[in-house]
């Protein structure tokens, strides 16, 4: 008897649980970029969803397709990546929105380029319209279909630096909510956060871009993304290879911290973005990706992969990527003082006019590594395993070498820099 009361109580708790919880689909709502729409003409986006905008200039030549072909030739004759791919003409991009319950919505936008927003219903009666730099609306929508509509107010080229797309993005807009609330909390089908939406252009702060680990979505890769605030932002477990983050804000700061631990962002191009004291890039892949003049200071992960990676004239003071992937990584003008990069896989790697001041390469391999003009002050190299490879010219001291204060077992290192081979067939 005892047993059965205390199954219905366990049911009944599970049920008042299900009871608090939004009845419908809305429980994870994933990511989309524009690419999904085109490739789903009868897709729809839903409150809640965060969708990525690649809005091009009006008489834009080949639409959004038109960068990559230029900065990313790899891509060019690709047939899973057209010449050209957008959901209506150049300069215009429509998104189809669908609301499923009757609800009062709040609708924001903020934006630092020139292009307006608008919402239609199935009838193609503008709902209302947002065009100033800072406007809102709180409106009731009924059941039904609408669609978004993005009108770039520029010409393509004009001015004359302005030639990518711009990467605009619908998202929950969690500041909006009422402070002391949960944005998952719920009293209709929606959650809270269902019902604020920001319309941003150059900023995606804490937005949830992360996945299952299963779940892996399309259409979430070659995307340009560059100059955009992405500061407390998830990227876990998605896949945003062949993307451009140029000029982007990674770091953790003003209390935002990033998350893109698994996350995958081969052949990206990270140039002068700044990824400085993000704690934990573990797992995440960037093979062959671009960090030419990035600031990534105190950076922190585990078993991370910069294999073939450019990581040249970058700040990379501090940081600790211990059992991480460096295999054919260049190093050439970068700062590593005081880096932890112990138990790596540094075959191939080629590092020229560096500063390894402090660095600790302890038991790593350093196979055919080229090591060249480089300061390695008080560098620590015991232990690890080296097979070739060209290493002169550098500026060492006797800490330098294999018996150090990291040495814990005395384990002779030849670094004296009498290789002959020549660095040439080192630098990948």
């Amino acid at each position: 008897m005892k047993i059965i009361i205390f199954f219905i109580a366990i049911t009944l708790i599970f049920s008042c649980e299900d009871d608090r919880k939004h009845k419908n689909f809305f429980k994870k709502n994933s990511a989309k970029s524009e690419y999904y729409f085109v490739d789903n003409p009868d897709g729809y986006s839903y409150p809640g969803e965060l969708i990525i905008v690649q809005l091009e200039r009006q008489n834009q030549v080949n639409n959004d397709t038109i960068y990559y072909k230029d900065y990313v030739p790899e891509r060019a004759g690709d047939p899973e990546f057209p010449d050209y791919k957008d959901t209506e003409t150049r300069g215009t991009d429509k998104i189809p929105l669908k609301i499923n319950e009757t609800t009062i919505f709040n609708y924001r936008i903020e934006k630092n380029e020139p292009y307006s927003v608008k919402l239609f219903n199935a009838s193609n009666n503008q709902v209302f319209a947002l065009s100033d730099a800072k406007s809102e609306v709180n409106i009731q929508l009924d059941v039904g279909e609408y669609y978004w509509l993005f009108e770039h107010n520029e010409e393509y080229g004009q001015p004359e630096d302005s030639l990518r797309v711009t990467p605009i993005y619908i998202q929950p807009d969690l500041n909006k909510i009422p402070a002391g609330l949960d944005p998952f909390e719920t009293g209709t089908d929606y959650l809270l956060k269902d019902l604020y939406t920001l319309i941003s252009s150059k900023s995606c702060i804490e937005c949830d871009i992360s996945t299952e680990f299963d779940n892996i979505p399309d259409y979430m890769d070659s995307l340009y993304l560059g100059f955009t605030d992405f500061r407390g932002t998830t990227f876990e477990f998605n896949d945003l290879s062949w993307s451009n983050f140029e000029s982007c804000n990674f770091s953790n700061s003003d209390g935002y911290v990033l998350n893109i631990s698994s996350a995958r962002f081969e052949y990206c191009h990270f140039d002068n973005s700044n990824l400085a004291n993000v704690n934990d890039y573990s797992n995440s892949v960037f093979f062959h990706s671009i960090f030419k003049r990035v600031n990534m200071q105190n950076a922190y992960g585990r078993r991370v992969s910069f294999e073939r990676a450019d990581l040249d004239s970058s700040d990379l003071q501090g940081i600790e990527f211990e059992s991480s992937n460096f295999n054919g990584t260049l190093f050439i003008g970068s700062d590593l003082t005081g880096a932890n990069l112990r138990k790596g896989d540094f075959n191939f790697a080629y590092f020229r006019y560096c500063n390894l001041n402090e660095a600790n390469f302890f038991g790593s391999q350093l196979d055919n590594i080229t090591i060249r003009n480089c300061s390695c002050i008080d560098a620590a190299f015991c232990g690890v395993l080296r097979v070739g490879g060209f290493i002169r010219d550098n500026e060492m001291n006797s800490d330098s070498t294999e018996y150090n204060e990291y040495c814990q077992y005395n384990v002779p290192t030849r670094l004296a820099g009498d290789d002959e081979e020549d660095d040439d067939q080192n630098n990948n």
